[in-house]
């Protein structure tokens, strides 16, 4: 977005005689100026500009401006400008403006812009687009789209894109049919834009196609766009070649648009080394992405750490996610916390993700609270998960109130849990029922139980059974 620069020239004015053509311009124009003639302080004006004197230009052309010189007054606001006097620039643009000098509107209309002020830029762009400045109807209209008013847009757009042919036209009318769903209208405005090599036209355009189902079409123009240099378009044929199960291409692909900096290109290549556990560059793929601010990455960093026994690292990569409310990053914090005996931690971010429902972590923060000897809210956080069904707290649940004697509850939830094939619960129901604890004696089905359990391959399950067996299981 540039501003309109007026190449400033010196009035001649008829009553000149050709002796005075012959003296020195600036004495000249001086003793004429200094008598208020209003062309000849405007060239004076012109003259010191020239001369890069821009104090003595300044104060010419502002005695010009204040008889309502346009050009002086515009030509005030030019120099304001460069001089990043922005308030000074709006007020002599601004005069000018008003007698409806186009290029000040233009002008002022940039300024305002610059300044954040969309109200006043729409106001004088449009005053400029009435006299036909195509600049200041692109501009209009290109805020006019950011903004999503494409009603407003569409006014100036099929001008600018069919009688002039600008590219960036017809990319951002393609772009509003495509919001419109009229995909006949959209592919027509990005095909002629993508004809004159507009990479964004190239990418949308091959875009509708894939959604198509026309590979080939789609591929031809996100290839054009990304040959260039697109990042996106790069981007989108690496996740093509991803879905297809071609990881090598994909790598490609995703290689040269995550080196521009496309963050979705980064997270995805760091995916697919994941995947094929190349932990070095998942890694460095992964920490990049994380920088870009994707909390995902962040989250999986602290996995991979989690299984090279980086605990520390780990830990660093899951706080990250977990202060921004990932729950998966909070829980296995708290497993890690757990793990290092660092029952505080572990309480705090283990809490987080159970307050969001997460059944495995209520059942591990009742774990945390069992440890910490808060009977109370383990059994709070047991029952919690246990009532929607998770197995594991139902078993916790049950050896709790089977450690309190409170054997016909331990049976109720460890039954639960064994239906679920716990194998843990199966056992200790089994040994419920061989000893007659909160449920009547029944041998029959007690070496059931405990028979399936060691068939899952629980250790204490088989020990049992073999004492069973040879009759000298204590009961």
């Amino acid at each position: 977005m540039k501003l309109k620069i007026l190449f400033a020239t010196i009035i001649l004015l008829t009553s000149f005689s050709l002796a005075a053509q012959n003296k020195s311009d600036m004495d000249y124009w001086k003793a004429l100026a200094e008598k208020g003639d209003v062309s000849a302080q405007y060239n004076m004006g012109v003259l010191c500009e020239e001369q890069k004197d821009v104090q003595n230009a300044i104060k010419w052309y502002t005695l010009a401006a204040k008889q309502n010189h346009v050009t002086s007054q515009y030509n005030l606001g030019g120099i304001y400008n460069q001089k990043k006097d922005y308030d000074n620039a709006i007020i002599w643009y601004t005069k000018a403006a008003e007698q409806n000098y186009v290029n000040a509107q233009y002008n002022l209309a940039i300024v305002y812009e610059r300044k954040g002020d969309l109200q006043n830029a729409i106001k004088w762009y449009t005053e400029a687009a009435k006299q036909h400045d195509t600049e200041a109807q692109f501009n209009l209209s290109t805020i006019y789209y950011n903004q999503k008013d494409y009603d407003n847009a569409i006014k100036w757009l099929p001008f600018l894109a069919e009688s002039l042919n600008n590219p960036e036209a017809q990319f951002m009318l393609g772009n509003i049919y495509l919001d419109k769903q009229d995909t006949a209208q959209a592919s027509n405005w990005l095909s002629r834009a993508s004809q004159q090599n507009n990479h964004p036209a190239q990418y949308n355009l091959g875009n509708i196609y894939l959604h198509k189902k026309d590979t080939v079409n789609a591929y031809r123009w996100l290839y054009y766009a990304a040959d260039k240099g697109y990042a996106d378009a790069q981007a989108l044929i690496g996740k093509v070649c991803d879905e297809r199960n071609d990881t090598k291409s994909a790598i490609k692909w995703y290689t040269m648009a995550a080196n521009q900096g496309n963050s979705d290109a980064t997270f995805r290549l760091a995916q697919l080394y994941d995947k094929k556990e190349d932990h070095h560059n998942a890694i460095k793929w992964y920490t990049q992405s994380a920088k870009q601010g994707k909390i995902e990455a962040c989250y999986n960093l602290g996995v991979i750490y989690q299984i090279k026994h980086e605990n520390a690292k780990a830990i660093k990569w899951y706080t990250e996610a977990a202060q921004e409310g990932h729950i998966f990053a909070q829980y296995n914090l708290g497993i890690v916390y757990t793990l290092q005996n660092d029952l505080k931690n572990a309480e705090k971010w283990m809490s987080l993700a159970a307050k969001k429902d997460n059944l495995g972590a209520q059942n591990n923060l009742g774990l945390v609270y069992k440890r910490m000897k808060d009977y109370e809210s383990a059994e709070t956080q047991f029952r919690a998960a246990a009532e929607k069904g998770l197995a594991a707290a139902q078993y916790n649940l049950g050896k709790l109130c089977y450690e309190r004697n409170d054997y016909a509850e331990a049976a109720k939830w460890y039954n639960m849990a064994a239906e679920q094939d716990d194998v843990k619960a199966t056992f200790e129901l089994g040994m419920l029922y061989y000893h007659g604890r909160g449920v009547e004696h029944d041998t029959d089905k007690a070496k059931t139980l405990i028979t399936k359990a060691a068939e899952m391959g629980d250790r204490d399950a088989n020990k049992a059974l073999f004492m069973f067996e040879k009759g000298l299981l204590n009961k």
